[in-house]
């Protein structure tokens, strides 16, 4: 049920499209929060249960900002090159999501949740390195 409210977050932050910098500002004030505690939460070593429950919270969290995404134009490979104000914003969040999808790669539920934000902002879009997990 949450994740079709962060669907419908970013679809009607899409819409703003005739209003840049209110777009900016909207999608920025509703990914900050989910990639902040994407950040704090991310765990290398699981001893406890709250490193467990940091795991299944980077995964949700990977989820919700995917489905911020599911609002906007399609990413897909045959699109040339993204424009609009709020491309840089998900570059943003791309890398934050790779950063700990990187450090926390042994897990098969952040793998999965990794795939999944990847459907909307493949990386061939605007990463040049080339990233493994």
């Amino acid at each position: 049920g949450q994740l079709y409210l962060f669907e419908t977050v970013g679809t009607l932050i899409s819409i703003l499209n005739q209003v840049p910098t209110q777009q900016v500002t909207l999608l920025r004030s509703a990914l900050a929060p989910l990639l902040s505690s994407l950040q704090t939460s991310v765990r290398t070593n699981v001893t406890t249960v709250e490193d467990f429950a940091a795991v299944f919270r980077v995964h949700h969290l990977i989820l919700a900002v995917g489905n911020v995404g599911k609002g906007f134009p399609d990413l897909s490979i045959r699109v040339p090159v993204p424009s609009g104000s709020w491309v840089e914003i998900f570059k943003e969040a791309t890398e934050g999501i790779l950063t700990a999808a990187k450090s926390m790669s042994q897990f098969v539920i952040i793998r999965e949740a990794v795939s999944f934000f990847l459907r909307y902002f493949p990386l061939t879009l605007w990463m040049t390195d080339e990233i493994i997990l």
